[in-house]
């Protein structure tokens, strides 16, 4: 009895086997340290703010080693928590073992980029399967391409001597093939959902597995003599293409409002200001909870977090609830923050007289 529990024990060394039984209460542990290592993560990136003077001159490490906080830009502040904590810190881990930039000194930014649309196009081919474990994989692959977006950018900035500093480069060439390409495989993304939903469509009755008529389990019927069934729901093709198209339209105004509001913040707190008043005034309105608040909340609705909650959904084999709740309420919170966003910019350049 002894040897056989120290042998469960050391099979799973880091779980409590009672808590850790079953593939719920793991993904629950994870899904929380990741939560939790997130709102850490956002509190040293708070207490960062609070200490930069201003945005339009960099703060870098004194070091010069790599920080997930420093140089410390608008972009940085509003980008997706995966993208910030885990896509960058491994990004730069990855090109100092690999020494990126000298050894693969001919890999161009826009070469990564086509990369990562061609693994787009194979996630997509992956998603589309009725199998839920090669979905599983097209989910991890286009995760991978995310990480890969995150590298073409980064490789652009180191060679073209930008240092760290987290900003894109909106009047370069490299700027719209880097935001075709990310189009291009979002649209991969819904294509293959899409197809994965025809392919699960019963062509006799119209109705998805989702959808089917079931049995209420209560019983056979009520007081009115009606049995205990669930209404039938039935989709043509063109209703669900109107569905993923909703979704992937969704997904590029989340991109576009995010970033046209990063350039718009960038217009006011990266500004050098030469009134000592109106430069005070600017530090305060960057310091202030409801600036960091509006800032910060992008990270929860811009283009590429949508799509890692598009992910999480295959993954877990929710696809179709999550389209159904997002087809229409993701507009109305998107572009209700972006109203309110558009406003508050508004009132920072007349403050700022910018």
């Amino acid at each position: 009895m002894y040897i056989t529990n120290v042998c469960s024990i050391l099979k799973m060394p880091s779980c409590n086997p009672h808590f850790c039984k079953d593939e719920r209460s793991v993904v629950t542990l994870v899904g929380f340290s990741i939560l939790v290592y997130f709102v850490v993560m956002d509190i040293f990136l708070y207490a960062t703010l609070q200490e930069t003077p201003s945005l339009a001159v960099p703060s870098v490490p004194e070091d010069g080693h790599y920080s997930p906080f420093l140089p410390l830009s608008a972009k940085l502040i509003m980008t997706d928590h995966f993208s910030h904590y885990f896509f960058n810190p491994t990004i730069e881990c990855f090109q100092y073992i690999t020494r990126f930039n000298t050894v693969f000194y001919f890999i161009t930014p826009n070469m990564i980029s086509f990369g990562h649309l061609f693994l787009a196009l194979i996630a997509a081919k992956f998603i589309s399967s009725e199998n839920l474990s090669e979905r599983r994989v097209g989910a991890v692959l286009f995760m991978l391409r995310s990480w890969m977006d995150s590298l073409d950018g980064s490789v652009h900035r180191k060679r073209a001597g930008l240092g760290r500093v987290y900003n894109s480069e909106r009047l370069s060439s490299g700027y719209y093939i880097d935001v075709f390409c990310d189009t291009v495989g979002g649209g991969f993304l819904s294509f293959g959902i899409l197809f994965y939903f025809y392919k699960v469509l019963d062509t006799k009755t119209k109705e998805l597995p989702y959808t089917k008529l079931t049995e209420n389990v209560n019983g056979g019927g009520n007081g009115n003599g009606a049995t205990g069934i669930n209404t039938i729901v039935q989709y043509t093709k063109m209703q669900l293409f109107w569905k993923m198209w909703c979704i992937g339209f969704m997904i590029g105004t989340g991109g576009w409002c995010w970033d046209y509001s990063i350039d718009q913040y960038k217009s006011i707190f990266h500004t050098k200001i030469n009134d000592a008043t109106l430069e005070a005034l600017q530090s305060y309105y960057l310091h202030t909870c409801f600036t960091w608040l509006m800032m910060w909340s992008w990270r929860l609705c811009e283009g590429l977090v949508l799509i890692n909650y598009v992910l999480f959904s295959i993954f877990f084999d929710k696809i179709w609830e999550f389209v159904n709740l997002f087809q229409y309420m993701g507009y109305v919170i998107i572009l209700s923050f972006f109203s309110i966003t558009i406003l508050y910019i508004k009132y920072l350049k007349t403050e700022l007289h910018l």
